[in-house]
C-alpha cells in the first residue's frame, strides 16, 4: 500500500531530530478516523489518540497536538530540549512549551531537577572525578549527537570509579541516581551513593544480559530499563540517612560480585552519558525523563496540557483515557488521567490512578463538596498499559477499567456542565497538579451523553482495537515526514 505522508506542518510543535516515523494512510469511516473509533460508539466528539499524533473535535480533523494547549518552560543554562522516548527506545527532542508526543502517547511528568552537571560532557576537564580509569569524550549518544564518553579500566588491579561534584543531602528525602550506558567490552557496572550519608547501598548491572545483579540487601531499590541501540539506563533509589555532603555520583566497573566498588583488574569499556540526580518529592523514588545540563543544574518543569478550546459541557457527560504509568504501585501523590473543572477547585469531574493501591479512583466535586466514589476492581500497574472510562448523570455514574465489570452508584450529584470550563490532560484541571508521571494514549470525551456502563465496558479492554504506531527508518528514502499507521500488522 502507497504510504501517505502527512507534513511537518501539523507537527510544527514537535522536534523529531531527524528520525522517521512512517505509517499507513489514514481511514476515514463516515468522516470518523478508525484510530479514533470505539467498537459499538463510534467516534466521540472530542478524541485525541496521542500515540498516532490525530485527533478529532466538532467533525475537525488535524493533529493531536494542534488541539492542545501546552505550558512547560526551559529555562537555565544549556537547557534547550526536554526529551520523550518511542516505543523502539529512541529518544526525541522538544522545545518549551510543546507537547511530547511520540508513539508512546503524550508524556506528562512533575517537576525534577538534575543536580549533576555536565551530565552529558562526562570528562575530567568538566570536573569529573576518574579513578583508575580514563574518558575518552566525542562518543555517539542515544538523543542523536555525540556527547557521550567511553569509560575504560586503567588494567590495574584496584577500583575502577567515575564521581561527580558534591551535593548537600537532607536526612530522610529520597533520591534517584541514574545514568544511561552501553555496553563495549565491559559486562558489569555499578551504581552508589556516598556512605557517609546512605550507608553501603548500591546496585550492580549486567549490560549484556539488561538485568540487576547484587545489591545492597536493604534500603535501594535497582531498576535498568532497555533503549534503542544497545543503551540501559541504570538506576537506584535510596533515603539519605544523614544530613551531609557527598559525592553526587560514584558509578564504577565492576565485576560482578556482590561487592560494593569491588577492587580487580580490568582494562574493558563502556560508553556512559547523562548522569542524573533527582530529589523525590515523597519516600519512593522514580526516575523521571532525562534533563542534560552543562555547567549548571538544570530545572525541568512540570508539562500542564490542556484542551485548547474544551467542549460545552451538559447535564450527562463522559470521560475516557488510556495511559501508561511510569511511578511505582505506592508513590507520593494521585496520578490524573483527566479532569474537567472549573478556574478554581469548586467544581470538577475526573479519574486518576490512587497513590496507595494503584486503583482507578474518581473526583466528583460540587461547589466546593467532594463525595467519595468507588472505583471498579483492578489495578491499574507500572509501566502496563491501561484503559479507564468514567460518566453519567446526576442520578446514576457508572466507571470500568479495563474491561472489567463496571461499577457503578447513585451520586449525590455532578457538577454543572456550565462550571466545566476547561479539561486537563494528565493532571487536575488547576493545572500543574498530581501529575499523571507517564505516557497517556489516548482520550476521549462525549460531553453530553452518558454511555451506559456496558459501553464503558466494551470500549476498555485492552486487545481492543489495537491501532499502532510503528516506527520505520527508510535508509533508501530522505522522506523524514511523519505518517500514520491505523492497523496492527
Amino acid at each position: 500500500m502507497k504510504r501517505l505522508a502527512i507534513h511537518f506542518s501539523l507537527f510544527a510543535a514537535l522536534i523529531f531530530s531527524g528520525a522517521a516515523f512512517a505509517l499507513s494512510p489514514v481511514l476515514l469511516i463516515g468522516g470518523c478516523s478508525t484510530s479514533l473509533s470505539f467498537p459499538n460508539v463510534g467516534c466521540a466528539p472530542v478524541g485525541l489518540n496521542f500515540a498516532n499524533n490525530i485527533g478529532q473535535q466538532n467533525g475537525i480533523t488535524k493533529s493531536a497536538a494542534q488541539f492542545l494547549t501546552t505550558m512547560r518552560a526551559e529555562t537555565g543554562t544549556g537547557h534547550v530540549c526536554d526529551y520523550a522516548a518511542d516505543t523502539s527506545g529512541n529518544w526525541y527532542c522538544f522545545a518549551a512549551n510543546t507537547p511530547r508526543i511520540t508513539n508512546q502517547g503524550l508524556l506528562l511528568e512533575e517537576s525534577r531537577t538534575n543536580q549533576i552537571v555536565n551530565s552529558n560532557g562526562i570528562t575530567t576537564a568538566n570536573g569529573w572525578g576518574a579513578a583508575q580509569i580514563t574518558l575518552t569524550a566525542g562518543q555517539a549518544d542515544n538523543f542523536g549527537g555525540s556527547n557521550a564518553s567511553l569509560m575504560t579500566g586503567d588494567g590495574t588491579s584496584n577500583v575502577h570509579l567515575l564521581q561527580n561534584n558534591t551535593f548537600a543531602y537532607v536526612s530522610g528525602t529520597t533520591y534517584t541516581l541514574s545514568i544511561f550506558a552501553k555496553y563495549v567490552s565491559q559486562q558489569y557496572v555499578q551504581l552508589t551513593f556516598p556512605t557517609g550519608e546512605f550507608g553501603a547501598v548500591y546496585g550492580t548491572f549486567d549490560l549484556l544480559n539488561g538485568n540487576v545483579v547484587a545489591g545492597s540487601t536493604s534500603g535501594v531499590t535497582a531498576a535498568i530499563t532497555k533503549y534503542s541501540n544497545g543503551w540501559y539506563r541504570l538506576a537506584i533509589s535510596a533515603a539519605a540517612t544523614s544530613s551531609a555532603t557527598g559525592d553526587v555520583m560514584n558509578f564504577a566497573l565492576s565485576d560482578g560480585s556482590n561487592a560494593r566498588v569491588p577492587s580487580f583488574t580490568t582494562s574493558s569499556s563502556v560508553t556512559i552519558i547523562c548522569g542524573q540526580l533527582e530529589t523525590n518529592p515523597g519516600s519512593v523514588g522514580l526516575a523521571t525523563s532525562p534533563i542534560l545540563t552543562t555547567s549548571v543544574a538544570v530545572t525541568r518543569a512540570a508539562d500542564v496540557v490542556t484542551l485548547a478550546n474544551p467542549p460545552a459541557f451538559g447535564s450527562a457527560y463522559t470521560l475516557y483515557a488510556s495511559g501508561v504509568p511510569n511511578a511505582p504501585t505506592t508513590y507520593n501523590s494521585n496520578q490524573f488521567f483527566m479532569e474537567a473543572g472549573d478556574a478554581g477547585a469548586n467544581n470538577r469531574f475526573g479519574m486518576y490512578r490512587g497513590n496507595a493501591t494503584a486503583g482507578l479512583l474518581f473526583q466528583n466535586v460540587v461547589g466546593g463538596t467532594g463525595e467519595s466514589i468507588p472505583g471498579p476492581s483492578g489495578t491499574i500497574a507500572q509501566g502496563v498499559l491501561s484503559k479507564a472510562a468514567y460518566g453519567g448523570t446526576a442520578t446514576s455514574l457508572s466507571a470500568a477499567l479495563n474491561g472489567g465489570t463496571p461499577s457503578t452508584i447513585n451520586p449525590t450529584a455532578i457538577p454543572a456542565g456550565s462550571n466545566l470550563t476547561q479539561v486537563a490532560i494528565g493532571q487536575r484541571a488547576t493545572g500543574g497538579l498530581v501529575i499523571f508521571n507517564g505516557y497517556i494514549q489516548r482520550i476521549a470525551l462525549w460531553p453530553n451523553t452518558a454511555l451506559t456502563a456496558a459501553q464503558l465496558q466494551a470500549i476498555t479492554p485492552i486487545n481492543g482495537y489495537p491501532f499502532l504506531l510503528k516506527r520505520d527508518i527508510d535508509p533508501a528514502s530522505n522522506d523524514d515526514s511523519p505518517m500514520f499507521l491505523e492497523k496492527a500488522a
